[in-house]
């Protein structure tokens, strides 16, 4: 008998019994096709993402680079949509199990310290594998070594965390040096400096240091006022441009604020992207340095199925190569990383085996 062409890798066409939706993808954490003699894996992935709708068939397709959607409709999967519109596309992490690494530095007093579960009065100067000291520049330049050009800076000073600063309110003004000469080093940064107004949303987006911007400009939950807030900074900024972090404390949302109370966290998320957000941080600063895994994956799950083409990041937690994969399975396209680098539990292999395409 003639033996068929192999075909590549991943990719095969899922037919549903739903409204004969078809599901076109690649098979995200899962052998080659041509080595999944049941396809169970492929049945799988496929009920994680539309866990309402069964899959009937699969069979591998012959195209490589495939990009992942749907034919048909499915209205009540998406919900407020007309019955003879179409299905979004799927998020393209389904491509692979790759996410993007961040690697992120909280910043008190110009110095980087390890954050261990959000009690910043107990953060201390870091202590890492991969330098000695705490000086910001050095460690970014450690992290550039691993192949990481993006950085997520919590500025705590100004977020509030820090000594009573040069601002009416007590806090710290943006540490503009340490963006500079992070910048200087080809950093990418995401910069999360406490935004609670227009005028610093403003400021942070006009910031420029020798023709480079911020390319990620984080409003947190933490410091947010309210939806009506969140939607100016979308403008001021730009949707390509705001980073909203939904930040919680032990599963509950991380917020003082009379708005946002009795808000659960998905309903903080879809309020989000009514706001514009294209991008989000789902972040539970109670895992943050204590290596017991990554407890918001069922959100981002649940995030990923109501917005196919939202840019997820999360993190806090992380122990390793596994709660990587976790994350990747959860829909997230991006990790947030710290205590797994400075301490050796993520290696130079872990990150070019899961650090997505620049």
């Amino acid at each position: 008998m003639e033996r068929r062409a192999t075909p590549p890798p991943h990719h095969v066409r899922i037919t549903s019994d739903a409204d004969g939706a078809i599901f076109h993808g690649a098979v995200a954490k899962s052998v080659p096709t041509s080595q999944m003699p049941d396809k169970c894996d492929v049945y799988r992935l496929f009920a994680k993402m539309m866990p309402t709708m069964r899959a009937r068939h699969v069979e591998p397709l012959g195209r490589p680079g495939l990009t992942p959607h749907y034919a048909g409709t499915y209205s009540e999967r998406f919900g407020n949509r007309a019955d003879d519109s179409p299905i979004p596309r799927l998020h393209s992490r389904l491509e692979d199990t790759r996410v993007r690494i961040i690697p992120v530095i909280d910043l008190m007093r110009s110095q980087v310290v390890r954050g261990i579960a959000g009690r910043r009065a107990e953060y201390r100067p870091i202590q890492s594998r991969l330098v000695a000291g705490s000086n910001a520049v050095d460690i970014a330049q450690a992290f550039l070594r691993l192949g990481l050009a993006r950085l997520y800076v919590a500025d705590l000073d100004a977020i509030g965390s820090g000594n009573a600063g040069d601002r009416a309110d007590g806090r710290a003004a943006p540490d503009w040096d340490c963006y500079r000469a992070l910048s200087d080093i080809g950093m990418e940064l995401w910069i999360d400096a406490g935004l609670r107004d227009e005028r610093a949303a403003e400021e942070l987006a006009r910031f420029e240091h020798r023709g480079r911007a911020i390319d990620g400009v984080v409003a947190g939950l933490e410091t947010l006022g309210d939806p009506a807030t969140l939607k100016r900074f979308v403008d001021v900024v730009g949707a390509e441009r705001l980073v909203f972090s939904l930040d919680l404390r032990d599963g509950r949302l991380l917020s003082d604020a009379e708005a946002w109370r009795g808000v659960s966290p998905l309903d903080c998320g879809q309020i989000a992207l009514a706001c514009g957000v294209r991008r989000m941080i789902v972040l539970d600063v109670a895992a943050v340095g204590v290596e017991a895994g990554v407890p918001t994956l069922g959100l981002c799950e649940a995030l990923r199925r109501h917005a196919p083409t939202l840019e997820i990041v999360s993190g806090g937690g992380v122990r390793g190569a596994e709660d990587l994969m976790r994350l990747a399975d959860a829909g997230c396209d991006g990790a947030l990383v710290a205590s797994a680098l400075h301490d050796g539990r993520l290696t130079a292999d872990d990150l070019a085996r899961f650090a997505a395409s620049e």
